[in-house]
């Protein structure tokens, strides 16, 4: 078996090689909707993104304590939640991750616990309290949710990612504090990948770790700095169609691409807050048709991208899926 997947991943390397020029290239800007607010459509601090399957675009306001929703376009359509504590209430909504009923997961960071809804709004049930017992949280952040329905928790004060059932069953958790292999410091945000691994962004070590559904080690890449594959505070990740791994990079207001085994692709973004720029990128997601999302933290909007160009990403990626099943 390790040499089967020392195999696929030099393989990987492979085909995710791209010519230095198709690395500097960036997804065409497509529009921008948001401002600083408490109206209809517009935003606080936005963490993270959440897209349905009609490409419906969920926006969690950590400031206003509700969830926004917007069609692909920008126009608003609805919103739910107010500040508190009761079922549907918020205190700080940070991640959000819809499954494939489109029921929405919410977790509500400073009540500790994670919130279910219709895609509606409607409150369907709760679970989690303060703790570091399995099933308790410490501030939890990011949300996943794999093709099974199951939903994974990034519980960034515990430094560990826990696992449950669609019902808020507890399942499995992994992870403890430190730098070591596997270990996390300040995880902020998952991805799923199309295999299943789970990729957690770990801030304070400025990397992104891989992880099986089990929560084995598979990999880590990244170190602090502002060069190409380094990060300065990433805070949000995300998968496109291809399995390209899209990483938020705070500090240094730029997206970061990768292959699914880390290798550096691409990048766009610099500071300012014109258009295709960021000040400070978080919450990333991708509609159907391949376009990109982002919320950009500190300019209380959110941008809109086409694809990458398509000198970056796999040449044969579902061949070589077929061969590692």
């Amino acid at each position: 078996m390790g040499r089967r997947i020392r195999s696929a991943t030099a393989i990987l390397a492979f085909v995710f090689a791209v010519p230095s020029a198709a690395r500097s290239q960036a997804p065409p800007f497509l529009l921008q909707w948001g401002s600083l607010g408490s109206g209809p459509g517009q935003f606080g601090k936005v963490y993270s993104l959440g897209i349905d399957a009609s490409s419906n675009v969920y926006v969690p306001d950590y400031t206003y304590d509700r969830v926004e929703v917007f069609s692909s376009d920008g126009v608003y359509l609805w919103q739910w939640g107010m500040y508190g504590q009761g079922p549907g209430q918020f205190y700080q909504p940070f991640g959000i991750a819809i499954d494939a009923q489109g029921d929405v997961f919410v977790s509500d960071q400073h009540n500790h616990r994670i919130e279910k809804f219709s895609p509606i709004g409607t409150f369907l049930l709760q679970w989690g309290s303060f703790g570091n017992a399995p099933g308790q949280f410490s501030y939890p952040a990011g949300l996943a949710v794999d093709s099974d329905g199951d939903v994974y928790v990034v519980d960034y004060g515990n430094a560990r990612v826990q696992k449950f059932d669609n019902n808020g069953r507890y399942l499995i958790q992994w992870g403890s504090y430190g730098s070591g292999p596997g270990q996390l410091s300040g995880p902020y945000a998952a991805a799923i990948g199309a295999d299943g691994s789970v990729y957690v962004v770990d801030v304070n070590n400025s990397r992104v770790t891989e992880y099986t559904p089990a929560g084995s080690l598979v990999r880590a890449w990244g170190a602090f700095g502002t060069g190409s594959g380094q990060f300065n505070s990433p805070g949000g990740i995300g998968i496109d169609r291809a399995g390209l791994v899209y990483v938020t990079d705070h500090n240094n207001c730029r997206v970061e691409v990768f292959s699914p085994v880390g290798d550096y692709l691409a990048r766009w973004g610099s500071l300012g807050s014109g258009p295709g720029q960021f000040s400070g990128p978080y919450g990333i997601c991708f509609d159907a048709v391949g376009s990109v999302y982002v919320s950009d933290l500190s300019s209380n909007r959110i941008e809109k991208f086409g694809s990458l160009p398509t000198a970056v990403g796999p040449k044969s990626w579902g061949k070589l899926k077929a061969s590692y099943r």
